[in-house]
This record gives C-alpha cells, sequence and structure tokens, in this order.
C-alpha cells in the first residue's frame, strides 16, 4: 500500500489526464515467454508475426522464472511500443504469476517494481493490458523464440572496440547489433528489442552516420555493397581471411586494398562479447578493422 501511495504522490501530475482505458474491444494479440537465457514475444499479425528477442545480462539469468516472465512483458512493451501505442493488448503468457501480477501486483519489492515499469508503459503510451495465462503448449512459438541462439550474433569485447574507436574516431551507429551487445547507443538489429532504431538495417540509409558494422559472415558483402550504395563512411571489422569470399570485394588483383579502404587495423586474437556465437569465446586468428569511405569515392568520380 505504501509503494502504491509513493507511487501516485511522485506521478500523479504526470499521468493525470492520460487514458487509462484505449479501445473497448481487442485490437492486438501478444504472446510472450522466457527461458534462462533470454525472453522472446511475437505480435499477431495477418502478413506474418513481429518478433521481439533478446538475450538477458548476467544477473537477470539468476533471478527466478517469474521475475524473467516479467521482464519478458517489460521488455517486449519497450520493444513494440511503436506498434502497440494507444491499442487494447490480449497477453497471453504460460505463467500464471505474470498474469495475476499484471494485474494486481505483489508483495515481493522486486517484483512490484517491475509491474510498475510495466504500468508506467503502458500509461506512457496509451496501451491496455488483458493478460491471460495459457498451458505451456500452446505457447511454444514464443519459447523458441527465448530459446533461439543466433550464432551470427556476435561482437569484440569494449576494450578493442574502444581502441579501433581511438584509431578512427567515434561512432554513431551500431548497424548490427542488440540490446545486450550494441558499441553505440544507436542502433539497429535483427529483432526487435528495447533501444533499435529499425530491424533490418539494410533498409535504412546509412550515409549520415559513422556506421560501425560488424556483420554476420554471410552478410559481409551485403554490407560492402549497401555502404557502396549509401555513400556512406564506417568501419568494417572482419576476421582476416585472406582466402574469405569477401577478401576479394575489398583488395585488388596485385593484393593492394581497393581505394574505398581508406585506413586499416590489425588486431590480435581478441574475445567476442557473444560466447554462444560460431567462434566461442576467443579467437585464434587476426582480424581486421577497415576504414571504408564510399563518399570519398564518389565525390573522385565525379
Amino acid at each position: 500500500m505504501r509503494r502504491a501511495f509513493l507511487f501516485w504522490f511522485n506521478n500523479l501530475d504526470f499521468y493525470n489526464g492520460h487514458k487509462i482505458r484505449t479501445n473497448n474491444s481487442i485490437t492486438k494479440v501478444v504472446f510472450s515467454d522466457a527461458s534462462e537465457k533470454g525472453y522472446g514475444s511475437f505480435i499477431i499479425e495477418k502478413l506474418g508475426n513481429i518478433v521481439a528477442r533478446d538475450n538477458f545480462n548476467y544477473s537477470e539469468k539468476g533471478t527466478s522464472s517469474t521475475y524473467r516472465e516479467l521482464l519478458a512483458v517489460k521488455y517486449s512493451l519497450e520493444s513494440f511500443y511503436s506498434l502497440l501505442t494507444n491499442q487494447k493488448i490480449l497477453w497471453h503468457s504460460d505463467n500464471t504469476n505474470v498474469a495475476r501480477i499484471i494485474q494486481i501486483g505483489s508483495r515481493k519489492p522486486h517484483l512490484q517494481n517491475i509491474a510498475l515499469d510495466i504500468f508506467k508503459l503502458c500509461l506512457k503510451f496509451d496501451i491496455e493490458i488483458t493478460t491471460q495465462w495459457i498451458p505451456r503448449e500452446y505457447n511454444q512459438i514464443a519459447d523458441q523464440i527465448s530459446k533461439y541462439i543466433d550464432y551470427d550474433d556476435w561482437s569484440i569485447d569494449y576494450e578493442s572496440f574502444s581502441y579501433i574507436q581511438e584509431k578512427f574516431g567515434k561512432f554513431t551507429f551500431d548497424r548490427f547489433a542488440s540490446y545486450t551487445n550494441r558499441k553505440v547507443d544507436s542502433f539497429n538489429s535483427k529483432f526487435y528489442c528495447p533501444g533499435t532504431l529499425g530491424v533490418d538495417s539494410f533498409t535504412c540509409d546509412w550515409s549520415n552516420h559513422f556506421n560501425w558494422l560488424c556483420p554476420p559472415i554471410s552478410l559481409i558483402g551485403d554490407t560492402l555493397q549497401h555502404l557502396k550504395s549509401c555513400k556512406g563512411k564506417g568501419v568494417l571489422f572482419v576476421p582476416l581471411w585472406r582466402s574469405a569470399y569477401y577478401w576479394p570485394l575489398i583488395t585488388k588483383k596485385e593484393g593492394t586494398f581497393e581505394s574505398f579502404v581508406s585506413g586499416y587495423l590489425i588486431l590480435q586474437p581478441y574475445f567476442l562479447s557473444n560466447c554462444s556465437s560460431l567462434f566461442k569465446g576467443f579467437t585464434n586468428f587476426n582480424s581486421i578493422a577497415l576504414y571504408l569511405d564510399f563518399s570519398s569515392l564518389e565525390k573522385t568520380s565525379k
């Protein structure tokens, strides 16, 4: 009771006048779930489900299942807020505690804090949630999303990143990231997640930013092509594999770099910030950071 009183005492002026109810009927349906490593959720849409997913941080992974399930709801709201604003949501969870806590709160402070965060998000974006418990066998899609391991989701440690940034300048956009492994505050992601400024970076214009590019190995060619089409600048971080398919894309026949490579930095084996990636922690090969400047190339060719 005291916590509820303090919440309204501190927030009444801000929330006064906000709509509590938005629509008379359900307008969106969401399913969410949480595993030991991450959360997953999706909005049902006619043209295909819209997915949110990310890993929990180290401290979150060691919490109770109810806490993680509540985090799944919170992070999903933060991921989907632009799609759920002014909507009435039927939210499915296979955790009985989640449905109850979202509706009436919890006596346990750590659970109540998450419930209040969810409540604040709903008020801020005019979202109304009706929670419904479902058996686990009816929540298999969200369960699979929460357990999904993206082996292409790899990134270097912050010390190595800082070293590269000192060499080439401050980056303004991370084009292949997630909320938990982003190196720059502005980022694109593979799935919806809190803070993302766009899903599928290849649909975005890269021209007005200095881009940090650490793509999946299979997308290095597409990354080069898109940066070129945007006449953009950025640093591409890749394994130093001269036999790889992408090496002829950045070098001439005589072995020197193409003119759009304005500089480079070779790094010794480093630590990956996502050990579930295909490289598994410490690498055993050198890598190279390539400063790519297609804007200079385009200006020169005119």
